[in-house]
């Protein structure tokens, strides 16, 4: 409840469903545009956060970004715990492949994005997002469609991070077996797969049952985790995806991994956080089965 009128008459509205709309209070807009592939929209809240819109969905703001992002990052890379070759499908506004810098032990990092747009506009515009990432020589990007990357690529991959725009599962053109299949054929043996899977139902959901069961169809190992995310008001949910039977760790591990291989603070990962996110509640444990 506002205890004032706002100031602004500018409204992002985002339909979550048929029945439940989110609205944002834009005091400014700070670029507005249409790439080739979708509309761009970069905006300044009233709560004076920045915020990134793609085709009117909200992708991310400054105020809470650390929370999905450390979450996409940290948790496949401490369970790799040695992550070297990484590969980062959804280039995005640069955030994913800050967090990932923040390993000592990367080497090399592969961005792929389809829109330049994005990236451009990211970077110019919310440049605290990515903190020039773009610009480390660990990174390289590549301008192209995923799949078509991941035919004809050679290199293999300790981590994997499917950070895709939002997912519609009834409608997901692009996670699909013959993508699973192109995935695991450039891991590294002991690699792991991390993919953003859009909001987690608290009820069964034949859609997300199903997807969770082709996952299932190419890793021995499929572990749900999830985030609050207060931008989005709604709990995000993230697939792990290995071959390795056991990748249990320990909490003093854990620890252990965050200091000595972590060189720049965390905002939401520590090793309480990390136990909390692989032992969910049971009705996302059901998903599982």
């Amino acid at each position: 409840m506002f205890v004032n009128k706002p100031k602004s008459n500018i409204w992002m509205t985002e339909y979550l469903s048929p029945s439940e709309i989110y609205r944002s209070l834009v005091s400014e807009v700070i670029y507005q545009g249409k790439s080739l592939f979708q509309n761009i929209s970069i905006v300044k809240l009233l709560n004076d956060s920045k915020a990134l819109y793609l085709d009117n969905q909200l992708q991310s703001t400054t105020a809470d970004e650390f929370i999905y992002h450390e979450t996409i990052v940290h948790i496949p890379f401490i369970l790799n715990k040695n992550p070297e070759s990484i590969l980062i499908i959804g280039a995005g506004e640069g955030a994913t492949a800050r967090e990932a810098l923040k390993w000592k032990t990367v080497k090399e990092i592969t961005l792929i994005e389809i829109d330049k747009d994005v990236i451009d506009f990211c970077a110019k515009y919310l440049p605290e997002m990515s903190l020039n990432s773009y610009k480390d020589p660990r990174v390289k990007i590549e301008i192209c469609d995923a799949r078509v990357f991941l035919e004809n690529t050679t290199k293999k991959f300790d981590v994997i991070i499917c950070d895709l725009c939002d997912q519609n599962l009834d409608k997901n053109q692009i996670i699909n077996i013959d993508f699973l299949k192109k995935c695991k054929n450039i891991l590294n043996e002991n690699g792991n797969i991390c993919i953003q899977s859009g909001e987690m139902p608290f009820q069964k959901n034949i859609s997300f049952s199903n997807y969770i069961q082709m996952l299932k169809t190419e890793f021995n190992t499929v572990k749900i985790f999830t985030a609050w995310i207060p931008s989005f008001c709604r709990n995000w949910s993230f697939v792990l995806l290995h071959n390795k039977k056991d990748k249990s760790i320990l909490i003093e591990e854990i620890k252990n991994i965050i200091v000595e291989k972590i060189d720049k603070e965390l905002l939401y990962i520590n090793d309480q956080t990390i136990l909390g996110v692989l032992n969910p509640p049971k009705y996302i444990q059901d998903f599982e089965k």
